[in-house]
């Protein structure tokens, strides 16, 4: 099977982790892969398992100079997609990031590959109507969720497509590793953020700095995303005195040797945006809070996540003292999201959901029944 990754921006940047494992799954399992993302947005290169090509996103062209022209006669040079046996170029086209949905229909039309379009946050989900509506008639497509949570949003919306569980994955580090870090008080977290909620993101900080009881003032490691079309935010964190243990991280995905090492995650907005790295967390049983989302089943589940139902200042006091207030308590809220993980959502599994997603292409249409005179 050939096979392109293609990615906009956002993914390529914040998922680059889980394109990687992707990537080696997938060549593993025999598939020929290419990955496809915007100039200068990979973080780090292909596995060298992989072909990869590169497309400008800053102005989308038509006709002979559109991306989808640059990319279909770059395949064409590749010798790993070469073929006498068949007139498709490329068998699968597999996008992640609903920025490159519409360079996907385009590229399918050229190509005549099948789609499989990935559906993780709530923005993604308000595109779906319309990407069906937009596909040529014959255009064969897929919506994979990355959880349960976003495969019922979905398939609510969805009218064309099918609609199947993506189930994204990561690997679990060996226990010995992370045991002896998190039976310690936590004196660091990262705190994630869409930057697309200030307000969330200024009461959280409220509650970090005037929470009474707290043994320990944590340092903090916040999302650039945050502040940066806010600057109201980094304002109100000098009113709180708080920046004297506060830093201000860039492309905090991108950065998961240094996320990773601290003791607890705050994710202060979620709009429903799927995030491999919070899996990472959680497979290294750091403590994770989450604002409660529907749309995502480990920010819903609070058997592995300290939940926070209405974000105001008082509910997130709440969640910190249940953070901070025992050591104990959040060692174990740690240890029973890695089990989750451990069971439900490993790399592996990931890579056999998109390999059933691809195979559904594969398998020829049913015979219709016609039913008998007496049904």
């Amino acid at each position: 099977m050939r096979l392109l990754l293609l990615t906009d921006r956002s993914a390529a940047t914040r998922e680059h982790a889980m394109l990687r494992r992707l990537e080696i799954g997938l060549v593993d399992e025999g598939c020929r892969v290419v990955r496809v993302a915007p100039e200068g947005a990979s973080i780090e290169p292909a596995t060298g398992l992989a072909g990869a090509l590169s497309y400008p996103d800053a102005a989308w062209r038509v006709g002979p100079f559109s991306p989808a022209r640059a990319i279909e006669r770059a395949l064409s040079q590749l010798q790993a997609f070469a073929s006498d046996d068949d007139e498709r170029s490329v068998d699968v086209i597999h996008v992640l990031g609903h920025s490159a949905w519409s360079l996907a229909l385009a590229l399918a039309e050229l190509t005549g590959a099948d789609l499989v379009f990935e559906v993780p946050s709530r923005p993604a989900l308000s595109e779906v109507q319309a990407t069906e509506r937009r596909a040529a008639a014959p255009c064969s497509a897929v919506w994979l969720a990355p959880d349960e949570s976003m495969r019922s949003a979905v398939e609510r919306l969805a009218r064309r497509w099918p609609v199947r569980t993506g189930w994204w994955g990561v690997h679990v580090p060996p226990i010995e590793s992370v045991s002896v870090r998190r039976s310690l008080p936590i004196e660091s977290m990262c705190v994630l953020s869409s930057g697309d909620e200030p307000s969330a993101v200024m009461k959280l900080l409220s509650a970090l700095a005037r929470t009474p009881g707290i043994p320990v003032e944590p340092m903090i490691f916040l999302d650039a995303r945050a502040v940066e079309r806010h600057p109201e935010v980094w304002r109100h964190a000098n009113a709180l005195k708080l920046l004297p243990r506060l830093t201000v991280i860039s492309n905090i995905e991108s950065q998961r040797e240094l996320v990773l090492r601290v003791d607890a995650m705050i994710q202060a907005d979620c709009r429903g945006e799927h995030a491999s790295l919070v899996l990472e967390a959680m497979a290294s049983a750091m403590p994770v809070v989450s604002r409660a989302d529907r749309l995502i089943s480990i920010a819903s589940d609070p058997s592995i996540a300290i939940l926070v139902e209405e974000p105001s200042e008082q509910g997130w006091a709440r969640a910190l003292t249940a953070l901070l207030g025992s050591v104990a308590d959040s060692q174990a809220l740690g240890l029973a999201a890695r089990r989750y993980i451990q069971t439900n959502r490993l790399a592996h599994v990931q890579v056999r959901a998109a390999l059933d997603a691809y195979a559904q292409f594969m398998e020829p249409a049913p015979i219709p029944m016609r039913p008998g005179r007496g049904g």
